[in-house]
């Protein structure tokens, strides 16, 4: 797995990053845009935020969007 998830995020959401998506090769999680080419399968919401992650919520539906 390769992981970009920047200054901006915790351990905390590093450690959730790899328990989740650790284990499948071919997959990459990054915080924030994507890189350019990159085939984006899920998006999710960090609450209340990457500093302090809470929950992953599903970006795509309603209650994401709130």
């Amino acid at each position: 797995m390769r992981t970009s998830l920047g200054p901006g995020a915790s351990s905390d959401l590093a450690w959730i990053a790899e328990v989740l998506w650790g284990g499948v090769r071919g997959i990459g999680v990054a915080l924030g845009r994507p890189p350019a080419g990159a085939d984006v399968l899920e998006r999710y919401r960090v609450v209340p935020n990457a500093r302090a992650p809470r929950v992953l919520v599903p970006a795509e539906r309603a209650a994401g969007a709130r």
